[in-house]
């Protein structure tokens, strides 16, 4: 009732508008800032920051869909992946990130990042199919920024969606791809993912 009251007094006074953005701003900062932390050990507190945050993080979502902000909304969907992956629910976390690609516009890293989040969330949701269209449009365009760390990262999933198919050569060459882009880019993070995913 509260936020129903307070929600109606911001559209009399013609600042609605401006307080949802603001909002949406905050919590896209909240989901980048807790994506590095979503692969570390410290895993654990930021999932609970942003299981506390939920419904404001859907809120965003659905203010930036509706203002077809696609910057956001994808910047969203791309570091609310890992969350959803782990918590779900895996039919909201497609929903929401096949809407964010369906607007027009984003930065190509924020749509790249969308993209590897609608292969990810493919993957765990056992539709190996659905992984590969998504994983390699990510490369498509990162590929045209130049190598990077995030394009080392784009192929290797990239190499899982063909190993979900059987599709060895494929495979092969996504990583030996991303190993090259790594060694060259001195990144022993993805060096390491490179060579385990080559003798596993």
């Amino acid at each position: 009732v509260v936020r129903e009251y307070a929600h109606a007094a911001l559209v009399v006074r013609g600042s609605d508008s401006e307080v949802q953005s603001r909002h949406a701003l905050a919590y896209t900062a909240l989901v980048a800032a807790a994506q590095p932390h979503l692969r570390s050990s410290g895993r654990g507190t930021w999932l609970a920051r942003i299981a506390a945050d939920h419904d404001n993080i859907r809120a965003a979502m659905d203010w930036a869909l509706e203002s077809e902000d696609a910057e956001t909304a994808l910047a969203i969907v791309g570091g609310m992946w890992l969350y959803w992956q782990t918590r779900g629910p895996l039919p909201e976390a497609s929903d929401r990130i096949r809407q964010a690609l369906l607007l027009d516009g984003g930065e190509p890293m924020t749509r790249a990042s969308a993209l590897e989040a609608a292969g990810g969330i493919a993957y765990w949701d056992g539709d190996r199919e659905g992984t590969i269209a998504p994983y390699a449009e990510a490369v498509n365009l990162l590929e045209a920024k130049g190598d990077s760390p995030e394009l080392a990262r784009a192929l290797y999933n990239k190499a899982f969606a063909h190993i979900g198919q059987e599709d060895w050569r494929k495979a092969k060459k996504a990583i030996d791809r991303s190993r090259s882009i790594s060694e060259n880019l001195g990144d022993l993070h993805w060096i390491g993912m490179a060579q385990w995913a080559m003798y596993n």
